[in-house]
């Protein structure tokens, strides 16, 4: 059963979409939370994430470690976390043994790209 978060839906913007989002994952016990975003995933550094290029995306996470933490970086101007708050998220999804998905939201059929063509980054506890 995926779910999704968009950082585009200000739904609720006094709380934090993706935490919410990640909270919502654990009462429904969501296999997949897809949390579409303003860039492709998370990078290995910050800026890596001005530049987006392609080598510098992460893939796949499977632990939450100090070195993931740092990767993202500080809270955005955009939302109230940034890259933050969706590792946040996915610590809370790991914890509830779900898997976490960062991706683009810009482009067309957004999900759909997921099916392994499409530039993202997979948080599978493993």
């Amino acid at each position: 059963t995926p779910l999704y978060s968009s950082a585009a839906s200000d739904v609720y913007k006094r709380q934090d979409n993706d935490l919410l989002a990640a909270k919502v994952a654990k009462l429904v016990k969501a296999d997949l939370l897809i949390i579409l975003s303003s860039v492709n995933g998370l990078y290995d550094s910050e800026e890596a994430v001005k530049t987006q290029k392609s080598e510098a995306l992460v893939k796949e996470v499977t632990k939450i470690s100090s070195k993931v933490k740092k990767m993202a970086g500080q809270a955005s101007n955009m939302g109230k976390g940034g890259m933050i708050s969706k590792i946040d998220a996915a610590e809370i999804c790991f914890k509830n043994k779900s898997d976490m998905v960062i991706a683009s939201g810009i482009r067309n059929k957004p999900i759909r790209s997921l099916n392994g063509k499409g530039k993202a980054t997979w948080f599978v506890k493993k």
